[in-house]
């Protein structure tokens, strides 16, 4: 410090600067999908494995920590299941959710089921941050059959017509 006439004096100051952990955000991105029932009878009924996909964004000021992600179902009973990847360089979080067509055989014409899972982002200081997938599950007709049972003797007639004589 210096009084303008000639005088000075020294001193050493100390600044001590505290860092905070600043937890991640996540903003943007698809944060929805749904999947249809394949009706009975046609292709792919019982045996496709429905999929819906979609990509969410996060970001860290402290991006030098490690990042984990997983997926919680808000309620317990789900159909299926919600898987998210993290892709740390380009801050995407992947879902993915997938449910076999036997799995969805439950619902009717009409029937419309949400499911909603909570996507959590998690830095290796402990901060977070949350965003909620929903997934809409859509029934459709399972077929009716009918089946007319004859009398045995119309049966026995009927097929000694089809059957070949030896």
């Amino acid at each position: 410090m210096d009084d303008g006439n000639g005088g000075s004096a020294t001193q050493t100051v100390t600044i001590t600067i505290n860092g905070n952990n600043n937890a991640p955000v996540i903003s943007g991105g698809e944060g929805s999908g749904s999947v249809t029932e394949v009706v009975a009878g046609t292709p792919g009924e019982n045996i496709k494995t429905h999929t819906a996909e979609g990509t969410l964004t996060f970001t860290d000021i402290d991006n030098s920590t490690g990042h984990s992600v997983t997926a919680t179902p808000k309620e317990g009973g789900y159909i299926g299941t919600l898987t998210p990847t993290l892709d740390t360089a380009t801050g995407d979080i992947h879902w993915e959710f997938s449910a076999n067509d036997a799995d969805l055989n439950t619902l009717k014409e009409g029937d419309v089921v949400t499911q909603v899972y909570t996507i959590t982002v998690t830095d290796s200081d402990g901060g977070t941050a949350e965003k909620d997938v929903t997934i809409t599950l859509n029934g459709k007709n399972e077929l009716v059959i009918a089946l007319q049972i004859a009398s045995p003797i119309r049966w026995m007639m009927a097929m000694a017509v089809a059957l070949p004589r030896l």
